[in-house]
């Protein structure tokens, strides 16, 4: 049996599964009101491959855990990645990858590929809660959004991780060697290079605040999206989101972005263009939560590109994790005062 074989029965199976679940979505209906046929398998399918996603890259994340434990236990290995020959290695595997292997060739569309991934995963798991609390009924006089956003705040951290496994399964999919393999992702660095990166990150964002104060146009309206709806409740939820903020979602979002894409985008760009292309896309991806404030969108692309000069400069991915620690540090201080 051929791989493409197996792909084809997995995508016909998460079809059917996507066609019965949009059937019957659409004929029970959802807070009583009829849902279109099309909607609702449309909406089935997004929700059946983003949890296949999900699944799928949390078992390859998985199995690289235990086979990380195993050859911990068995000891190093004789030509480690951050060595002379590790790194002959990693630039030959690559190299063969370009050379015979075309569409397996991991750049700059391999790291488009897992942006778009890290955003399904994402989605997939906001989706999933958004059909749990339809379909309660335990609570059916309040507004779905009120029971959306008491339930959301421990999903938070579920959509990060969510996010990551379905880039690192593209990831793995695309790339000629593993993650542990690429020089500066597998290790988080020195201690004094961590600290360094998350002194840049407050010392970052405290010139940041001290400058709004004094900037042309003044924040005047919080932006409509459910982590701000979250942060502005009182309650259990808001120190669960602030925690989040700062104990997952660096680590989370600098593995992937000054992690995994930046290897694509630096093979296909330089390291200037790596830095910059990361940048711009993690800031998309923070555009819902900053959008009512321009500066602050540009804080979060200043806070991209130190984190990636770290990660090129250091060849560790700490840094870039202690800078985004630091300034997410700091806003949850504020917002915990």
């Amino acid at each position: 049996m051929r791989g493409s074989d197996l792909i084809a029965a997995k995508l016909a199976l998460l079809l059917l599964l996507a066609v019965l679940a949009g059937w019957w979505a659409s004929s029970t209906g959802a807070g009583g009101e009829e849902v279109p046929i099309a909607a609702a398998v449309a909406g089935a399918l997004l929700l059946v491959l983003g949890v296949a996603a999900i699944y799928e890259g949390s078992s390859l994340a998985l199995a690289w855990g235990i086979s990380r434990v195993r050859r911990g236990v068995r000891g190093p290995p004789e030509d480690p990645p951050g060595s002379q020959e590790g790194q002959a290695e990693v630039e030959g595997a690559f190299d063969r990858d370009r050379e015979t292997s075309p569409a397996r060739r991991f750049g700059l569309a391999g790291a488009m590929s897992v942006f778009v991934a890290y955003i399904v995963g994402n989605a997939a798991v906001w989706i999933v809660l958004a059909v749990w609390v339809a379909v309660r009924a335990d609570d059916a006089t309040r507004d779905f959004e009120a029971r959306f956003i008491e339930s959301a705040p421990p999903w938070v951290a579920l959509s990060a991780l969510g996010a990551v496994a379905a880039a690192f399964m593209v990831f793995r999919r695309l790339s000629p060697v593993s993650v542990r393999a690429l020089p500066g992702v597998s290790g988080i660095g020195p201690a004094r290079q961590v600290l360094l990166g998350i002194g840049i990150g407050v010392g970052a964002n405290l010139a940041y605040l001290a400058l709004v104060p004094h900037l042309p146009v003044q924040p005047t309206k919080m932006p409509d999206s459910v982590l701000w709806e979250m942060l502005t409740r009182e309650g259990a939820g808001r120190w669960i989101v602030l925690a989040t903020a700062v104990l997952v979602a660096p680590a989370a979002e600098e593995f992937v972005f000054r992690g995994l894409m930046f290897e694509g985008l630096a093979r296909a760009l330089g390291n200037a263009g790596g830095i910059a292309g990361a940048g711009v896309l993690f800031t998309l991806l923070h555009v819902p939560d900053t959008a009512h404030y321009w500066p602050a969108t540009v804080m979060i692309l200043v806070m991209g590109l130190l984190a990636g000069t770290l990660r090129v400069r250091t060849g560790h991915l700490g840094p870039a994790v202690g800078v985004h620690f630091g300034h997410n540090a700091v806003v949850a201080i504020l917002w915990a005062l």
